[in-house]
């Protein structure tokens, strides 16, 4: 599963600061939120390594408007990502976003606020869902169908006893 990543873009319009999701080469390009009073990438930062991260596994248009609007009254810096992928179990592209802060009273606040659609996230995690992406990714199973209609399957099993 191949994935494209993304990036946030501000403009100062009539009525405030419209937000775009937009990838590098123009094939994603969607408005998120429109007419802010404020920029709520101002803060933003590319800099931040450390710090308290979450992440948003499959987040909808429509979710990001209360994202951004909650990093408005944030005091420190703070680095969001995202990606889109194709999504084979659900069909469609699916999207997923991380935030990372520098400063925890940030991360509280946002955490409280965003609590339907972030959850808490580390480096560790990151690292664990990455591994099992690519053993996900391992797994092959083919099928074929021979002119009489019979279906051979062929893959790899593993089988772990427990305890007997």
């Amino acid at each position: 599963m191949s994935s494209t990543k993304l990036r946030l873009k501000s403009q100062k319009g009539t009525l405030g600061y419209d937000v775009y999701l937009r990838s590098k080469g123009g094939t994603h390009d969607v408005l998120v939120a429109e007419n802010l009073g404020y920029d709520p990438l101002k803060k933003h930062s590319t800099k931040v390594k450390e710090g308290y991260m979450f992440r948003s596994p499959g987040i909808a248009t429509e979710d990001w408007s209360g994202t951004l609007r909650s990093l408005g009254n944030t005091d420190g810096n703070f680095s969001i990502t995202a990606e889109i992928a194709k999504d084979e179990r659900r069909g469609g592209d699916r999207v997923t976003a991380w935030i990372k802060f520098a400063e925890r009273e940030d991360a509280a606040m946002f955490a409280w606020t965003n609590v339907e659609v972030w959850q808490k996230w580390s480096d560790e995690q990151e690292k664990e869902a990455q591994e099992e992406a690519k053993q996900s990714k391992k797994r092959n199973i083919k099928a074929t169908v021979d002119k009489d209609g019979n279906i051979q399957i062929k893959g790899k099993v593993t089988v772990k006893r427990l305890g007997l």
